[in-house]
């Protein structure tokens, strides 16, 4: 394709990739998903088949399909490495954490690191969702998916809760 065809290319679907940004609620790394339209729009005229169907569909669901590629990659990394920022403010006192910790070690056993910080953070300290995530720098999804794995996890430990 010669660069005056993808330019008028653009004109035509700069709107979609817009459209498609804001539906899959992209308000930051405006840029980079925009690059990543035009990649992908790339992309779908290349590949495209016009003896299968009309080319605005297929640039559609090839855009769309890019942009959650990417999104599913930078939520996975995420996870994998949460950024952490340690904070000082309202930080309980040494005595405080060490009883918690000696009274809860049992049931925290086998939990991972992630879970672990769900239980002290929102279960024991009562942090919420939104200030779970802004802390850890991760969304609101992924700390209640650590909480989801560590209640699951904390109720095959029933055996050790005294009624």
């Amino acid at each position: 394709m010669k660069n005056e065809q993808f330019e008028e290319l653009i004109i035509q679907y700069e709107p979609m990739i817009y459209s498609i940004m804001r539906s899959i609620n992209v308000y930051q790394e405006q840029q980079d998903y925009y690059q990543l339209g035009l990649i992908s729009l790339w992309k779908a005229h290349e590949r495209h088949d016009y003896t299968k169907g009309a080319f605005a569909p297929f640039a559609y669901a090839t855009i769309r399909g890019y942009m959650l590629a990417h999104l599913r990659k930078k939520v996975q990394l995420a996870d994998r490495q949460p950024t952490i920022h340690y904070e000082m403010v309202n930080a309980p006192s040494y005595e405080h954490t060490y009883l918690e910790q000696e009274y809860l070690s049992p049931y925290l056993e086998g939990l991972s690191a992630r879970e672990l910080t769900y239980v002290m953070d929102h279960i024991v300290h009562g942090y919420s969702f939104r200030t779970m995530a802004h802390t850890y720098g991760v969304s609101e999804e992924t700390v209640k998916a650590w909480g989801k794995t560590a209640r699951k996890k904390l109720r095959a430990k029933k055996h050790l809760f005294k009624p």
